[in-house]
């Protein structure tokens, strides 16, 4: 039998149709229901400090927009990651997990660089 080897899957399983019951065979409450508190700690902490950098003048320094910034890739991350990330273990999908592998390392690199950012402002 064949493997995917991103995912460690056999081909057959990625392609065949599901009932709803075996698609919820894969949902693993140990190790899924981590990141999805993560996810709503990431999304709630970077919005509080994208509100108040909106309503406090005085948080618009050029330090301060770079941070805004950097939280704004940090949100991307709770909201686009993370859940792409879940949905692709439990649905376990091809075109899923390739989406999210991508949309991952793509925010990775955003956060990386506003990093580098802050530091060189810095």
């Amino acid at each position: 039998m064949i493997h995917n080897a991103t995912l460690g899957l056999p081909i057959n399983i990625l392609h065949q149709n599901r009932t709803e019951d075996e698609m919820q065979s894969f949902f693993d409450p140990k190790a899924d229901v981590v990141p999805l508190v993560l996810a709503v700690l990431i999304v709630s902490v970077n919005s509080l400090v994208l509100v108040l950098m909106s309503r406090k003048r005085n948080l618009r320094s050029n330090t301060n927009l770079l941070l805004g910034s950097l939280a704004l890739s940090d949100l991307l991350t709770g909201l686009v990651s993370v859940p792409l990330f879940l949905t692709c273990n439990i649905v376990r999908q091809s075109a899923i997990c390739v989406t999210e592998e991508q949309m991952s390392r793509f925010i990775s690199a955003s956060i990386i660089c506003h990093l580098m950012s802050v530091t060189v402002d810095r």
